[in-house]
């Protein structure tokens, strides 16, 4: 569906582009990914294709953190210095080499390091799990974003592990990436979780879903994210401005949201979103 009084929608259709609205990616990956091929593998093509379609910034972790481990967390961080202010880095968080100390001091110690990122499924441990307090302890006292994999049912970051840890934690940026794929479940969560976001990775593509969360009054909690460079910026931002909601939304979603989560933790706004901030 195209939405024909939308401002945005026009613009994106006659320039290919939004040039208006910046986009922040808060959920991006990088380089190569063994057994792929990755058309975009480079941080210089990454680059490119934010360019192509305004996207100023993006938070990332590379493929080699998610599946290689900390070994590789400084060649993230070397991948945001080459371009500075276009990235921002989550910390990953690897089971069973879980390790709080080293990962909080190598946040605390590299610029571009502002959170971090959980993945249950592919360890097979819970986020709701001991090991992981000290990084809900810091990250709540901070207000630092985490983004967590999430998955309908999952027994490591489904639903019923989510709220186990937002009952204890209540201040840090809890980023449902997927959403949990559950429309009623993600707001109900929402309603009852102030500090949940639900970002749209894998969303996108179901007619409705977004429709439903803005419905249900949830604009300001949702971010905007493809999995990059798995999935499209075009086909996420045309998606997005197909949903029956309107343009005020869609900017809450694609940069005032995540501007709010990156001022309440002080993280550095770069040059290029700094005139958005107080919209």
């Amino acid at each position: 569906m195209i939405r024909y009084d939308s401002p945005l929608a026009e613009e994106f259709l006659t320039t290919g582009k939004c040039e208006s609205c910046p986009i922040i990616d808060m959920h991006a990956h990088m380089f190569d990914n063994a057994g792929c091929n990755m058309l975009v593998d480079t941080t210089a093509k990454q680059v490119a294709q934010m360019d192509k379609n305004n996207v100023p910034l993006a938070f990332m972790v590379s493929h080699d953190v998610l599946y290689g481990g900390f070994p590789y967390m400084e060649a993230d961080h070397k991948a945001a210095e080459a371009f500075p202010g276009r990235f921002y880095q989550y910390v990953g968080v690897f089971d069973p080499d879980c390790d709080p100390k080293r990962d909080i001091d190598f946040l605390e110690s590299h610029k571009y390091a502002v959170g971090f990122k959980f993945h249950g499924d592919t360890y097979g441990v819970s986020i709701a799990d001991p090991s992981h307090e000290l990084y809900y302890a810091y990250a709540d006292e901070r207000k630092l974003p985490i983004l967590f994999h999430t998955w309908c049912g999952s027994r490591c970051d489904g639903e019923g592990e989510a709220e186990k840890v937002l009952r204890k934690w209540h201040n840090f940026p809890f980023i449902a990436g997927h959403s949990f794929q559950r429309i009623e479940e993600s707001i109900e969560l929402c309603k009852a979780y102030p500090n949940l976001y639900l970002e749209l990775t894998a969303v996108l593509s179901k007619r409705g879903m977004v429709d439903a969360y803005v419905k249900a009054g949830l604009s300001d909690r949702i971010l905007f994210g493809v999995d990059a460079p798995w999935f499209s910026y075009e086909f996420g931002i045309g998606a997005l401005l197909s949903a029956d909601i309107s343009d005020e939304d869609i900017r809450n979603i694609l940069y005032r949201n995540p501007l709010r989560i990156m001022k309440e933790a002080n993280i550095e706004i770069p040059e290029s979103l700094k005139k958005f901030v107080n919209e």
